[in-house]
């Protein structure tokens, strides 16, 4: 493809992407680690969804940049934007948090929600715990990370089990999301365990027409860490410019981060350097990823042509 006809298609990919929506324009720099030209690896993207690019209608950039740094990348782009326009399905780019906790959303992905928050990404929390002040608290930490809706729970630290199924549920249903951010299986916290099973569990059922007339299918399911680091990350967040807001918003966790010597706040900023040097940045939080079952017969979704 020589540089004319490469200049072409690239303005009729954007041209599309501009008439059918998919997605609102951000920085074109956030491309970078999707294209071989960065030799930047795929786990080091900036965000867990497929970044947009400029249209160049509402906001022109110099397309000859464009072929400059990506010219011999375009079958890249195409995938991107594939599989950009598949997400595009969803009613809007939006991520949920669901946590044991009030304050495992800021230790586990503080700087993961207020970058998707700055990258116009709706993000919605939902705890299965709290009280009135741990509640207090959690709004007020939720409020520095530009959290869209909070939903608040009053239940004891322990009481997290299988009966709450139905409440996750219907915070699927009524959030929506593309993606969740939950615990891991892998966690020694028995609450954030059962938090992680109960997470995988609704998100099957959430997708199932045969029970819900607005019934909502979750692509993936982000599991993060807290106390128990992840043997395996699979994918890594760049929290760099991120971690002051999300230190902020874990210290108005007032009641918890006081506890062992300032224990979460030493912690957090311990392993968020760790992953950052893993990550190659200075600052990052770590995910594993859990694929949906979505087993069940009512899912065109899963008829696929070809697997690779």
């Amino acid at each position: 493809m020589n540089s004319q006809s490469g200049h072409n298609f690239l303005c009729y990919i954007i041209d599309f992407s501009h008439r059918a929506h998919v997605w609102s324009p951000a920085n074109l720099p956030f491309l970078r680690p999707y294209f071989p030209l960065a030799h930047e690896p795929l786990m080091r993207s900036a965000s867990i969804f497929l970044p947009p690019i400029h249209s160049l209608r509402s906001n022109p950039f110099p397309i000859s940049q464009v072929i400059e740094h990506f010219g011999h990348s375009i079958t890249y782009l195409i995938r991107c934007f594939v599989d950009a326009a598949i997400m595009s399905n969803c009613e809007e780019r939006s991520l949920l948090v669901i946590v044991a906790h009030p304050d495992d959303e800021c230790i586990g992905a503080g700087g993961t929600i207020r970058r998707h928050v700055e990258q116009g990404v709706y993000v919605d929390v939902f705890s299965l715990t709290g009280n009135e002040t741990r509640n207090e608290e959690l709004q007020a930490a939720c409020a520095g990370l530009g959290v869209r809706n909070l939903y608040l729970s009053e239940r004891d630290d322990f009481a997290v089990d299988m009966s709450l199924i139905h409440e996750v549920i219907g915070a699927i249903l009524k959030s929506r999301p593309i993606a969740i951010i939950t615990h891991s299986q892998q966690d020694y916290n028995r609450n954030h365990t059962s938090c992680a099973q109960m997470v995988e569990q609704a998100v099957e059922w959430a997708s199932h027409v045969t029970l819900f007339d607005n019934a909502h299918r979750v692509e993936r399911i982000y599991n993060m860490e807290i106390n128990t680091l992840l043997a395996k990350p699979n994918v890594f967040v760049d929290i760099t410019d991120q971690y002051k807001f999300a230190l902020a918003a874990l210290k108005k966790h007032k009641s918890q981060v006081s506890k062992v010597d300032n224990f979460y706040l030493k912690l957090y900023d311990a392993r968020t350097k760790l992953r950052g040097v893993q990550a190659a940045c200075k600052r990052a939080e770590a995910f594993s990823i859990t694929l949906p079952e979505h087993a069940g017969p009512f899912y065109p979704e899963n008829n696929v042509e070809s697997l690779v």
